[in-house]
């Protein structure tokens, strides 16, 4: 599902660290792809404003200060369908990034990514399509080889 082109998409960011939620907004503020609606540092701040704003896109960390970022992940989800989730994590941890795409998220990008790579995965979700930063791609790609080779059996047949 992509988003009208005549509106400008609304993002929520959600992150625990408060230089982070600043520099992320200044970032959206200077380009004129994207309006902030609003930012929060925790699950229990976060979701009754995404659940009242509806925006357009949230900007996740895994890493929320109650500790529940793929929960509120799925209750975004849950309750904001149409909503696009970009997952921001500070490493890559198999369990957790598995964890994510499961939660039907669209993006997942890595903290240290940098400005232009954050930009070029918001626009992609907002075309519709899924994201990964180049270096989780680089890492799921290790993952399924070992697990391959880990569990023949279980391969894909084609």
């Amino acid at each position: 599902m992509t988003m009208p082109q005549s509106k400008t998409p609304n993002v929520f960011i959600v992150n625990p660290q408060e230089l982070v939620r600043v520099g992320i907004r200044t970032l959206l503020e200077s380009v004129t792809d994207f309006t902030v609606v609003g930012e929060a540092a925790s699950r229990m701040e976060a979701l009754p404003l995404i659940l009242q704003l509806k925006p357009d896109i949230v900007i996740l960390d895994l890493r929320v200060q109650d500790g529940k970022g793929i929960e509120t992940a799925k209750d975004i989800l849950a309750n904001l369908p149409a909503t696009r989730l970009l997952f921001l994590a500070d490493n890559l941890n198999d369990t957790m990034l598995l964890s994510a795409v499961a939660t039907g998220a669209h993006g997942y990008v890595l903290q240290d990514a940098g400005a232009d790579t954050l930009l070029h995965a918001l626009r992609t979700i907002t075309k519709g399509q899924s994201y990964l930063d180049p270096s989780v791609t680089r890492h799921t790609f290790a993952y399924l080889r070992k697990l391959a080779d880990r569990e023949p059996e279980r391969g894909l047949h084609l």
